[in-house]
């Protein structure tokens, strides 16, 4: 009965990856992650992005900069990379050089 729990229970915790972003120089990676359950609920060709989630940056060391919601993860499309700072217009944005989210909108 545990083990049957557990496995309704895994599409509740686990996080599906949508698209992964790397900066110019590299140093940086931005990733779109949305909940596995919500891979469950059909949507029309093409609108996959659509769904709800969180954009995170990652330094290549793997310390993260901060993550912040989104209301579709195709948002990470419009992250912009400039220098120390990373944008995502309206949604967020990182100051790189601290590994840190400093605005979210």
């Amino acid at each position: 009965m545990v083990v049957i729990c557990f496995l309704l229970a895994l599409p509740l915790v686990l996080a599906g990856e949508y698209i992964r972003v790397t900066s110019p120089d590299g140093r940086f990676h931005a990733v779109a992650i949305y909940p596995m359950w919500r891979a469950l609920i059909p949507m029309m060709p093409g609108q996959g992005g659509d769904k709800p989630g969180q954009v995170e940056v990652v330094s290549a060391a793997g310390a993260s900069c901060g993550r912040v919601a989104v209301e579709r993860v195709s948002a990470i499309q419009g992250l912009e990379w400039h220098g120390d700072r990373a944008e995502i217009r309206l949604v967020a944005e990182w100051d790189l050089a601290n590994c840190r989210v400093v605005a979210t909108r």
